[in-house]
């Protein structure tokens, strides 16, 4: 988010050394969780890990999901490769959805403030 408001500024230096920041605090974070999943599920996760992309979305073959076979390998109960909401509330996904809401509205109450009492 921060990147994104350094750039609607116009501010490129910082959005460069932002972005730069970003990308090497993400590479230290990702290869510690993928250090600590690999303890946690070993090879259920290599598998995994070996069938998804670390980061970025895989370009080629384009928007290839990974086969039906090393679902099963990674984790054998079909009923966990759909969508659950269930599964959703239990894990609290929304929790992120909510935050996001609630930095929206605190934004929009913001500038109406400013808009009214302010300016």
């Amino acid at each position: 988010m921060a990147i994104g408001i350094i750039w609607a500024i116009g501010n490129l230096p910082l959005l460069a050394a932002m972005t730069v920041l970003f990308a090497l605090i993400y590479h230290y974070i990702i290869l510690d969780e993928e250090i600590k999943l690999h303890s946690i599920f070993g090879e259920p996760y290599q598998l995994y890990s070996d069938a998804v992309p670390r980061f970025f979305p895989r370009l080629w073959p384009p928007l290839a999901p990974a086969s039906h076979e090393t679902l099963l390998q990674v984790n054998p109960q079909p009923d966990h490769h759909r969508f659950s909401w269930e599964l959703a509330m239990k894990n609290k996904a929304y929790e992120a959805y909510a935050s996001f809401l609630g930095l929206v509205a605190f934004a929009a109450i913001a500038a109406l403030v400013y808009h009214f009492f302010i300016r």
